[in-house]
């Protein structure tokens, strides 16, 4: 009996570790900066291919896991893709014809493994910090002007009072 107990513990302490190492993990995966970036593949490179898959670092340049191309009107095909900020990319564009296409648009170029790949910086998000814009202190109106003055000149007035009341006699 004393075994069960001891095995039930275990594995409530291993489902506790599960799920905190779930949770954490998703935490982090929550705080990492990306942007949505959009590839596009102009009619005259697409040519005779319907479709395409975009393939890079991002996706381990794995088929299964390659980003779909959409045709658009014109004849050219798009993917739009979260990218994490700051981070450089190698990728290329796999048509359905068995051809593989670079990006004429790519800033760069890398040539490895006897293959030539684009290469995408994703820039990072610039933080705007809030400048406090000091601004000067209202101008009283017309009416907040009557009543302090008049307030002032009441308050005057009584401290005159005050003073020839409690006033000591001048000694001749």
């Amino acid at each position: 009996m004393c075994i069960i107990y001891t095995l039930m513990g275990y594995f409530f302490i291993l489902l506790v570790l599960i799920y905190n190492n779930l949770f954490l993990f998703k935490f982090r995966k929550q705080n990492i900066m990306t942007k949505k970036i959009t590839f596009t593949l102009p009619p005259q490179i697409v040519d005779n291919a319907t479709s395409a898959l975009l393939l890079g670092d991002f996706n381990n340049w794995d088929i299964n896991s390659g980003s779909q191309m959409v045709a658009q009107k014109d004849g050219s095909l798009k993917a739009t893709i979260s990218l994490e900020t700051g981070k450089t990319y190698q990728y290329r564009f796999l048509l359905n014809t068995g051809t593989w296409v670079n990006d004429e648009n790519a800033a760069e170029f890398v040539h490895e493994y006897q293959v030539q790949n684009c290469v995408i910086t994703v820039p990072q998000n610039k933080v705007v910090a809030k400048k406090e814009i000091a601004t000067a202190p209202k101008k009283p109106s017309a009416k907040t002007v009557k009543v302090t003055k008049a307030v002032t000149e009441k308050v005057v007035t009584e401290k005159k009072v005050a003073a020839k009341k409690t006033a000591t006699p001048k000694i001749k």
